[in-house]
């Protein structure tokens, strides 16, 4: 007979002196919490007053799959910023860097301002050797600009500015 036995004589099969042990023990120390959600942020520390101008190289902080996604590793010229997406000094008269080399499924994050709800127009500054592309304007993930096409300028430093007007955004930030 088991010394661990149910009063009809059967084994129940626990170990009483580790039960009690592990009910008597310390109980362990409750899990970390989970790290904070990175957020990006705007890149001076201000949101971008609309209607006004962005700069495409102060996108947000925050790294890639939150204030950008680039498919290639590094700035190529190691210009203005230490992340992924590709600066250059520029060569045209509109700015001081350029956003260079951007390829499909590529994006940008900026957080901004806008003072007024209303329709807006975008300029695009932009130089492309080759075929064009097409870019989109998103507010919290919603498209509100439809595809924009950039055309073939002819070069990397012929620039052309490219308008997309009436797109309607929210005020707010």
């Amino acid at each position: 007979r088991s010394k661990y036995s149910a009063t009809d004589g059967k084994d129940i099969g626990v170990d009483l002196v580790a039960l009690n042990a592990a009910m008597n023990a310390a109980a362990p120390p409750p899990p970390p919490p989970p790290p904070a959600p990175v957020v990006s942020a705007p890149y001076t520390g201000t949101a971008i007053a609309l209607p006004g101008r962005i700069e495409a190289e102060n996108y947000d902080k925050g790294g890639e799959g939150v204030a950008y996604h680039d498919t290639t590793a590094g700035n190529d010229r190691a210009t203005y910023r230490t992340d992924d997406v590709d600066i250059r000094a520029t060569s045209d008269s509109s700015g001081t860097y350029n956003v260079k080399s951007v390829r499909a499924s590529e994006w940008l994050a900026y957080t901004v301002n806008i003072s007024a709800a209303g329709s807006y127009a975008f300029d695009f500054r932009i130089a492309s050797s080759g075929t064009g592309g097409t870019v989109r304007l998103t507010v919290d993930g919603t498209d509100v600009s439809g595809p924009i096409a950039l055309p073939d300028t002819g070069g990397w430093t012929v620039w052309q500015t490219v308008r997309r007007s009436g797109v309607a955004l929210p005020a707010g930030t």
